[in-house]
């Protein structure tokens, strides 16, 4: 299994973001996105 966890810097906002990534097959990947921004909420409902 590969898994990957970032935090990405949130610059003038300040609203932390998390993102990991998970694949156990090397093909299909998972995400978890976690962030008190509620546009980036928004694109994780979209993926």
């Amino acid at each position: 299994m590969v898994k990957v966890k970032m935090e990405v810097n949130p610059g003038v906002c300040s609203l932390k973001t998390t993102i990991e990534a998970e694949s156990e097959d090397m093909m299909t990947v998972v995400f978890n996105i976690k962030s008190d921004c509620p546009h980036v909420m928004e694109l994780a409902a979209a993926l």
